[in-house]
């Protein structure tokens, strides 16, 4: 089976929605004292970040060069909105993306599928 895992520049990816800049702050610090990427950020297929927004914007604060993500599909993956007055489908996604807009901080929500692989972590260094 092929790897989903890859590692991309954090430039080409595409943000859905906000982020917190204080959960920035902190994984920066955590990430940077342990010199150690743990988790990839999950990506659809056309690079829009389905979960790990977190985590790309600590990898463009810390200016890396690449980033360890892992690839899904749309119909692999369970998408839905945490918020009543906020719609969410990928049709919305790509519509908004086309836009430039992006959701509120906590909208979109993926559920993965059960059976994922396993990530080894990545020394820092080497995403510089």
């Amino acid at each position: 089976m092929k790897s989903r895992f890859e590692l991309i520049s954090p430039h080409d990816l595409k943000p859905i929605e906000d982020y917190s800049r204080d959960r920035v702050e902190w994984l920066m610090s955590k990430i940077s004292t342990e010199s150690l990427w743990t988790v990839p950020i999950c990506v659809s297929s056309e690079g829009f970040v389905m979960d790990g927004h977190h985590r790309h914007q600590t990898a463009l604060a810390l200016d890396l060069s690449y980033v360890p993500i892992e690839r899904f599909e749309y119909k692999e993956v369970e998408l839905y909105s945490l918020r009543e007055d906020v719609d969410v489908s990928y049709e919305i996604i790509k519509s908004n993306a086309s836009a430039g807009i992006i959701f509120p901080y906590k909208t979109a929500k993926h559920d993965f599928p059960e059976l994922r692989e396993s990530f080894i972590a990545v020394p820092l260094k080497e995403l510089k």
